[in-house]
């Protein structure tokens, strides 16, 4: 144990040496003049550090400021031969650690020991702290940075505390969501059986966690997926749960069942398709070999002719079929979107009819896409009928283009939007409801009386421009029109450049 003493009478610091000695604290390393025991403090870990004291008023001390400076937690001891009610107290209170007369050096060691065994457990006692501060900022650390949320609950349901995630997912500002109830942000399912003894605890969760219907802050409910865990601290219940928001998962699993359902549906309507075709060229033909036949009677020359136009009828289904199956030449190059919306703009005028007005909004400058250029003739054409039939009374139809945006709106979801083409076909007709707009792209989904439709259109639309790489959305409410957003990518990017 390495003790450093400074004493300026060569007599007594070896006496203190000899009671030191004799303690089994060992020898202290003893200095007489103040500026080798300033140049000491720093040279060695000492256990404690003493120093003479001679005055018998309190006046300070240079090694006791020294010490105090240099090494703030290392014990320090006065040894003095001056007595006074008030001296030791003075001393104490000036820094030092105890006050030790040297003619009661007996009590020396005692004061030595405390001394250090105090300083020994404040030390242990900061790095304890320190440790427990460390790992506290860990666990905030690791809940701050968490993309998941974390809340946890006392047994009445209400929310003690909750990490940033929690706070975004369910859109409460920070600090918002404590006090919260859990039953206000995870309303639990009608019939859900509650614990009487912890009413929080919910029902039994499934083996990776349990889905159910959140809700935010604006009231708007969303799906989520949580896992929760129950935890007893000093002699409280509590349960924390790690909340994820899975509304992106529910989209994009809706998104591929009704991709494997098109796909599925597709590979029947080729099959459909082919099929037809080969009863079409019998009929076709036999058809053609009664017209060219002079004996045929002017009646059944007529039939014959009815039959034909009724085959062309069926060829455009089938065109259709083959088109919604990919199954017909799709030819795709680089063009200019808006010159080849100008060249149909004459026959989406006559399919519209004189009774509804046809704006083109486009953009002024090229909007290259790699696509085929018939197959987009067939979107549009698709589109500008449906519109026709939901304005029976006539109204407006808007094409519009844009560069880099969903034309109408925003797309925040969209990649590379500033090289992406936007098209969008917008009317003021009757709009769709709810129920319809769920089902519009469904194969032979159509709300047209017999005869009149064949619920091709708009499954073609999406499997055309599934093809070109790019999707479709739709804005639309009964009454207030309906408007198709499509979005492509543009040349350079659909051919990797």
């Amino acid at each position: 144990m390495r003790l450093l003493y400074f004493e300026t009478c060569a007599s007594e610091a070896e006496e203190v040496r000899d009671a030191l000695a004799c303690s089994g604290f060992g020898e202290p390393c003893v200095t007489s003049r103040l500026a080798d025991f300033e140049a000491s403090l720093g040279q060695e870990a000492w256990a404690a550090v003493l120093a003479e004291y001679r005055d018998p008023q309190w006046r300070g001390h240079p090694a006791l400021q020294l010490a105090r400076k240099r090494l703030p937690a290392t014990p320090f001891i006065f040894l003095s031969s001056a007595t006074g009610g008030d001296l030791a107290g003075a001393c104490i209170g000036a820094g030092a650690t105890d006050y030790v007369l040297k003619s009661r050096l007996w009590r020396l060691p005692i004061a030595m020991r405390s001394a250090i065994d105090t300083a020994e457990s404040r030390t242990a006692l900061s790095r304890v702290k320190a440790a427990l501060q460390a790992s506290e900022a860990e666990e905030v650390a690791i809940l701050s940075t968490m993309t998941d949320g974390v809340i946890m609950l006392g047994t009445d349901g209400s929310i003690r505390m909750a990490n940033p995630a929690a706070e975004r997912i369910f859109g409460y500002p920070p600090g918002g969501l404590v006090g919260v109830s859990v039953r206000d942000v995870m309303p639990e399912p009608d019939g859900a059986q509650r614990d009487a003894t912890h009413p929080a605890a919910p029902a039994p969760a499934t083996a990776g966690g349990r889905e159910q219907t959140g809700r935010r802050k604006s009231g708007d409910p969303f799906p989520v997926e949580f896992a929760e865990s129950t935890i007893d601290i000093s002699g409280r219940t509590y349960f924390t749960r790690v909340v994820r928001d899975i509304s992106a998962r529910k989209e994009l699993e809706a998104e591929l069942a009704h991709a494997q359902k098109m796909e599925a549906t597709g590979r029947m309507a080729a099959a459909v398709a082919h099929e037809i075709n080969n009863v079409m060229t019998v009929v076709s033909g036999q058809s053609e070999l009664l017209l060219g036949t002079d004996s045929v009677p002017r009646e059944v020359a007529e039939g014959l002719k009815t039959i034909d136009r009724a085959l062309e009828r069926v060829q455009d289904l089938v065109h259709q079929l083959l088109v919604f199956s990919r199954r017909n030449p799709f030819n795709p190059h680089t063009f200019d979107l808006n010159e080849n919306i100008r060249k149909s703009e004459s026959m989406l005028r006559l399919l519209l009819g004189r009774q509804s007005l046809l704006v083109m909004d486009l953009e002024e400058e090229p909007l290259p896409v790699f696509a085929d250029p018939a197959q987009m003739d067939q979107v549009l054409v698709n589109l500008v009928v449906n519109a026709r039939d939901a304005m029976p009374q006539g109204g407006t139809l808007t094409i519009r283009t844009r560069r880099g945006a969903r034309p109408g709106g925003t797309d925040a979801q969209a990649a590379d939007l500033e090289r992406s083409i936007g098209l969008s076909v917008s009317d003021t007709g009757t709009g769709i409801s709810p129920e319809v707009k769920s089902k519009i792209f469904d194969p032979f989904f159509t709300t047209k009386p017999a005869g009149k439709g064949t619920g091709l259109g708009l499954s073609t639309v999406h499997g055309i421009v599934s093809r070109c790489k790019g999707r479709i959305e739709v804005d639309t409410m009964p009454g207030k029109g309906t408007h198709f957003h499509l979005m492509f990518p543009s040349a350079e990017l659909a051919t990797g450049g």
